[in-house]
Formats: C-alpha cells, structure tokens, sequence
C-alpha cells in the first residue's frame, strides 16, 4: 500500500476484520501477530497451507464471536487486492493458489486474480 502499510492500517481500526497476511518477508510474523492476525503465510505457500490458513480464520473455535448459521455471507467470502482494487472472492470457488516470488494468483471457477505486494492484508 502506497502512503498507509498494512500493519498501521490495522493499528487504526477499533474492531479489525480477520486478516491473514501473505509475505515473502518472516521478519513481520510477529507485529502481525501482535496485531491478532489470524494467520500468516509466507511466500511460496502452496494450496494445502492456504487452505489450512482459511479454515483456521473462519472456524468457530477460533473466532471471538460466533457464527449462527452456514448461511453466514461474510464466512464466506474474501477480499483480494489487485491491480489497485478489492476484488470480492467466494472461498468454495477458489479452485488453487500458486505463489511464485511477489505475486501470488488465486485461481478461481471464474477468473484468475493476481495479487502482488509485500504483504497483502486480507
């Protein structure tokens, strides 16, 4: 992000989203997780390890409030920045991930997104 990192963005908000943050760089593990982040991947990561980041984030054992039912929309769904805009993205149509240095594409039943920064904040 041009003029606000990702991690002071964080720092500014009252009630944060689940974040999961994707980064070649292991040096800002831990201000991530000091900022409660659900989970932090470094860069390559393969499908399994997305997957497993995902799961985490939206089970009910990890989260501070409870999700009632399956027909939650927020539990999922998740938000990709690419080519400077959120792009919205169903979970159950994301078919792989593929990391390869900066960049990382989500490929999904109807697209592929391409994701490059130092770290993404989802």
């Amino acid at each position: 992000m041009p003029k606000l990192k990702g991690f002071d963005f964080l720092k500014t908000l009252k009630n944060p989203p689940k974040v999961i943050v994707t980064t070649a760089y292991k040096e800002f593990a831990l201000e991530g997780y000091e900022l409660n982040i659900s989970d932090y991947l470094l860069k390559p990561f393969g499908f399994d390890r997305f997957l497993k980041a995902i799961n985490k984030t939206f089970s009910t054992s990890n989260t501070q409030e409870s999700v009632s039912s399956k027909n939650n929309v927020d539990s999922k769904r998740i938000f990709l920045r690419s080519n400077k805009k959120y792009i919205q993205v169903e979970i159950d149509t994301v078919l792989f991930v593929e990391a390869s240095g900066n960049y990382t594409k989500v490929i999904t039943k109807y697209e592929t997104i391409t994701v490059r920064e130092k770290y993404q904040v989802y």
